[in-house]
């Protein structure tokens, strides 16, 4: 269930960075970033202590933007292929 939680969350930011590029939108959102973080930590009810939950946060968002930016740079290499 997780991993496809985490597949359909990569897809999901793949679409939406698609559309904030070609809308002239920034791809990334430190106030939301930090929303979220004060979100989880006072929905986690423990034992995940605050810096593990911040961690977890960090590890999963590092992933999404590794795997979208591979996802985009395919996106690129498609467009250019069809010109």
């Amino acid at each position: 269930m997780i991993l496809a939680a985490l597949n359909r969350r990569i897809e999901l930011v793949h679409e939406l960075h698609r559309h904030k590029r070609e809308s002239g939108y920034p791809l990334t959102d430190p106030g939301r970033e930090a929303r979220m973080l004060g979100e989880l930590r006072s929905a986690n009810a423990g034992p995940l202590g605050d810096q593990c939950l911040q961690d977890l946060l960090q590890a999963l968002l590092t992933l999404t933007r590794v795997e979208v930016a591979r996802l985009l740079s395919g996106d690129d290499a498609a467009a250019a292929a069809s010109r």
